[in-house]
């Protein structure tokens, strides 16, 4: 029962910042703290390694150093949300939860590029396929 409830609370943080992200294009710092305090508050509860949460943490400045060398085509909101996912849960939940929503991304990308409504250049907020993400791997 506590799992579920953790995953419950995860999902409204990443409903709250996906509206954010559809509405405005961008998080404010703000929105970005709470959800990420609010994600390693949950991960607190749950018995994780140190070796899990510090793969965690690789994993998401990993993220982080893509997000500034790709000059920020994964947001750097994005990359701090799943910085703070993988501290939270360790490294093999931030990595399917990182795997399952990008690929969601893609496929609404691929969707909408042969349907022409974004072109090659045309950028998709990533919040929403990460929420999609988690609700997929909460009902699997």
């Amino acid at each position: 029962m506590k799992e579920k409830i953790q995953i419950v609370v995860i999902l409204l943080i990443l409903l709250f910042i996906a509206v954010e992200d559809v509405h405005k294009m961008r998080l404010s710092f703000v929105d970005l703290l709470v959800a990420s305090a609010g994600i390693l508050l949950v991960g607190v509860t749950k018995e994780v390694s140190i070796v899990g949460r510090l793969s965690g943490f690789i994993f998401g400045s990993c993220l982080l150093a893509l997000c500034y060398l790709s000059r920020e085509a994964l947001g750097f909101a994005d990359g701090i949300v799943l910085l703070s996912y993988g501290i939270a849960f360790g490294i093999l939940p931030v990595l399917t939860l990182s795997f399952v929503s990008f690929l969601f991304s893609a496929i609404a990308a691929g969707i909408l590029l042969v349907l022409r409504k974004i072109g090659r250049k045309g950028r998709l907020p990533f919040f929403p396929f990460l929420f999609a993400g988690q609700l997929v791997l909460f009902v699997v």
